[in-house]
């Protein structure tokens, strides 16, 4: 009887942790949205670095900024522009270093946007990524 009720108080407990953390993590992924929209150059190495260490999180956030990107080329085309060409350029980054996480962050884009995340699959196609890293990637979902 004591076990069940550990086991059911550490269940909760985790539960809990879930459901606390989901709201924390959208607010990272969207501050990281931001600081990429703000400085696409300092936000290109900075995805190549987050998506060594956490791939997902890195393929929400530049769906994001795909996303954004369309609402921006209304009003401002050279910083869609820029966007769009700086998540090819984190692609491009990652062909060789980290083609699990390129074909990830490719998927997920094409998924959420997909006339840029087509585009950005061409690319990093181009550049070296093989189609097998496409198939076995499933996009993210926040």
């Amino acid at each position: 009887m004591r076990k069940t009720r550990i086991v059911v108080l550490l269940v909760g407990m985790c539960i809990l942790t879930a459901a606390l953390a989901a709201p924390v993590f959208a607010a990272d992924v969207q501050a990281l949205i931001e600081k990429f929209i703000s400085d696409p150059v300092a936000g290109i190495d900075q995805m190549i670095a987050l998506a060594q260490e956490d791939p997902e999180t890195a393929a929400l956030v530049l769906a994001g900024v795909a996303e954004r990107s369309v609402e921006i080329r209304r009003t401002d085309p050279t910083l869609a522009d820029s966007l769009e060409s700086g998540i090819s350029l984190v692609c491009i980054g990652l062909v060789h270093i980290d083609p699990y996480a390129c074909a990830l962050i490719v998927n997920t884009v094409k998924d959420r946007v997909p006339e840029i995340g087509e585009r950005v699959e061409k690319i990093a196609v181009a550049v070296g990524l093989e189609e097998q890293y496409l198939r076995a990637a499933s996009p993210v979902s926040p």
